[in-house]
């Protein structure tokens, strides 16, 4: 992260902020009204060297580093002085009255750093214009978030007004436990972006974390939030964050949380954490997500990383991922509703930042496709790859969706739904395979299409070698393939490929199975419309061939 990033304390520390490595400060900055010999700061010699170790393949603190649990993660550095800063992470306050366990107890603040306490305006002023005289271009993000609440400064407002007239098109984002009087600028000052880390949907659970917090208070700072937001049309994304313990994660507390978060219009994003007392139930994303679907709840989720051995303390924030699915998220929506001219507004919005093509002309549902080189070979956070493969199903572009997937898993190969990808690679690859099977049934080339039949059956259901008897190839092995299929849409396929050989006993069976196995299928109702087509002409052919055998010569 400090590759592309620099976090600046609220006193002025730049610290080395994954992890262990906020305790390892890198320099100070401590600049006056007048002071224009400001050493650099984001090419700084100390982040030059983590830059040019890494590159290298070597440690850049050695006895520090190896205990950093994002150590690994990320693309290596290409330059050791970067034009575009991804994260500019600015501590707003170091101060706040709330005393969560894996952070500062309020009394302790005082006694264990120095002033000041809340970054001033001056100090920021002077950090942008240090900025711009190294040669910085862009910034993505900058983050209020720091080890204190940002909403402790009464000049926040003002800090990010300021930063906007520095660097207008980059993402402003805060992060605050929201426990607060609501304030009244947060509309005004050009804010994109408000997490509010609330750890509860009733108010005994929420305090075992949120220690000195108030739900009822913060929920309070949400509605009026939400009620300005609507009386100035500020277009302001609100998210609760709400970390997993063992004590917030029933299936009644997390329903409630959706309900409220539907109320207050805001964005639900569960956390799985390493910390003590994490959840118990949820041990991956892949078992929340499952639960979250039986439930009925709408919901985000991320994880913290797993911290190594021996070290406690930091989370890691996901700022730009967020962001970047928030975003992603909003254009599958609009695909979904056909609104392809929205969708790709969004897109072009998410794939400035991610991986950097701007600007983006709009080529409507052919607009990743496009893009696709671009996108697979600069494209940095892997669920960049994941939501734009899901927009291209959506658009039902197979092709595009599975070069997207199969570089998500190479981006990351420990993702926690990387089985499920599989499958969805795998379903991809066998759908193409039977729409080809079914074009050549089509145009009567049987022999072609048993070749793609046995080329998608060594997939799903798994039938190897299958051998050719013509148009009667999918009868012969029926048995397997209904006791075998795992994917509906094999089912659906192979449905189709029988009526185009005038088989309609066998296609009956297998859009049985077929419904069987997708009860919630979208096509339901139209299948049951088949299968009764099917019933009434097999029963009109039953009647006619006992009707020519009591009255013989009659139907020529």
């Amino acid at each position: 992260m400090m590759c592309t990033s620099l976090y600046v304390k609220a006193n002025g520390d730049i610290p080395c902020w994954d992890d262990v490595g906020e305790s390892h400060i890198l320099r100070r900055f401590a600049p006056n009204a007048s002071d224009r010999t400001i050493e650099p700061l984001f090419h700084s010699p100390e982040l030059v060297h983590i830059r040019e170790s890494l590159r290298a393949g070597t440690i850049p603190f050695p006895g520090l580093c190896e205990r950093c649990a994002v150590l690994g993660h990320g693309e290596l550095p290409t330059t050791s002085k970067p034009k575009a800063i991804q994260i500019l992470h600015l501590e707003a306050s170091y101060l706040c009255h709330l005393s969560c366990p894996q952070c500062i107890p309020a009394r302790l603040r005082h006694s264990l750093s120095a002033p000041p306490y809340n970054m001033s305006s001056v100090m920021l002023r002077s950090l942008m214009e240090q900025l711009l005289s190294e040669g910085v271009k862009s910034i993505r993000i900058i983050h209020f978030e720091g080890r204190g609440d940002p909403l402790v400064n009464a000049d926040l407002g003002e800090l990010i007004l300021l930063s906007k007239q520095y660097f207008p098109d980059a993402v402003s984002m805060v992060t605050t436990h929201a426990s607060y009087p609501y304030k009244p600028w947060l509309t005004t000052c050009g804010l994109n972006i408000l997490r509010a880390s609330i750890d509860g949907a009733f108010a005994d659970s929420y305090e075992k974390y949120r220690v000195g917090g108030n739900l009822e208070k913060a929920l309070c700072f949400l509605r009026k939030l939400r009620n300005e937001r609507h009386h100035s049309k500020t277009p302001m994304k609100v998210i609760w964050k709400y970390i997993l313990f063992e004590w917030n994660d029933s299936d009644e507390e997390m329903q409630h949380a959706a309900s409220l978060a539907t109320e207050l219009e805001c964005d639900l994003l569960f956390v799985l954490t390493h910390s003590p007392g994490r959840s118990k139930r949820f041990s991956d994303n892949t078992l929340l997500e499952q639960r979250l679907r039986e439930l009925g709840v709408a919901a985000s989720l991320e994880s913290t990383y797993q911290l190594r051995t021996g070290v406690s303390g930091a989370v890691i924030e996901g700022s730009a991922a967020e962001y970047l699915g928030m975003v992603l998220k909003a254009a599958l929506e609009y695909a979904h509703a056909n609104d392809t001219l929205s969708a790709v507004e969004q897109l072009a919005s998410a794939l400035t930042h991610d991986p950097g093509i701007s600007p983006m002309e709009d080529h409507g549902k052919a607009t990743i496709r496009v893009y696709l080189n671009q996108i697979l070979a600069n494209a940095r956070l892997p669920l960049t790859l994941s939501w734009l493969a899901a927009i291209s199903r959506e658009w039902e572009d197979g092709h595009t969706s599975a070069l997207l997937l199969q570089r998500y898993l190479e981006l990351a190969p420990d993702a926690p739904d990387r089985d499920n990808v599989l499958r969805d690679l795998a379903a991809q690859r066998q759908q193409a395979r039977l729409k080809a099977a079914l074009e050549y049934a089509h145009a009567n080339d049987t022999r072609s299409a048993v070749e793609q039949l046995a080329s998608a059956l060594t997939h799903d259901p798994g039938i190897s070698p299958m051998e050719d008897h013509g148009k009667a190839t999918i009868r012969v092995y029926l048995n397997q393939i209904l006791a075998n299929a795992r994917f509906p849409l094999t089912l659906s396929w192979l449905a189709a490929i029988s009526r185009e050989w005038e088989d309609g006993h066998t296609s009956a069976l297998l859009l049985q199975r077929y419904l069987e196995l997708a009860p919630d299928a979208p096509d339901r109702n139209n299948v049951l419309r088949d299968l009764a087509a099917q019933r009434q002409q097999a029963n009109r052919g039953g009647l006619m061939v006992a009707f020519s055998r009591l009255f013989p010569g009659s139907l020529r």
